[in-house]
């Protein structure tokens, strides 16, 4: 199942925060993926700052509950994010665009992988580069 994206699903309560509100949906899209034995993908935006560092465990929007039940968490940046010369303008109009995928945490296996790619906008289309590991 993938829920695109996390901070649209329908509130479960007009008297919770954003913050309780995307917890609750993220505790009970863990509970349909026990229940169903099957991969939630949910995807989350970012904080203010998540576009300027690193992709972390504290960049994703309304984060507590993602970061502690999430089994996987992966963010998305531009290469080069987080350096002190780094230019979002410039880095949006690239072509092609340099991306890196970071696996932020991964609870059954290896975390700190980051996989490249060259992401051309006009066509929607991502292409891999290289893989290194982060830490």
């Amino acid at each position: 199942m993938i829920v695109d994206y996390l901070q649209l699903v329908l509130p479960y309560s007009s008297n919770l925060t954003d913050k309780q509100n995307v917890d609750k949906t993220v505790l009970v899209l863990k509970e349909i993926s026990s229940k169903y034995n099957t991969a939630v993908i949910a995807i989350s935006s970012f904080n203010r700052n998540g576009y300027y560092t690193i992709a972390a465990t504290e960049s994703f929007k309304e984060s507590g509950n993602i970061e502690y039940t999430s089994d996987v968490l992966m963010g998305i940046q531009f290469e080069g994010v987080g350096n002190n010369d780094f230019n979002l303008p410039k880095a949006k109009a690239a072509i092609p665009r340099k991306i890196e995928y970071s696996i932020i945490k991964n609870r059954f296996g290896s975390a700190g992988e980051i996989i490249k790619y060259d992401y051309y906008a006009e066509y929607n289309l991502f292409v891999e580069r290289q893989a290194k590991t982060a830490w």
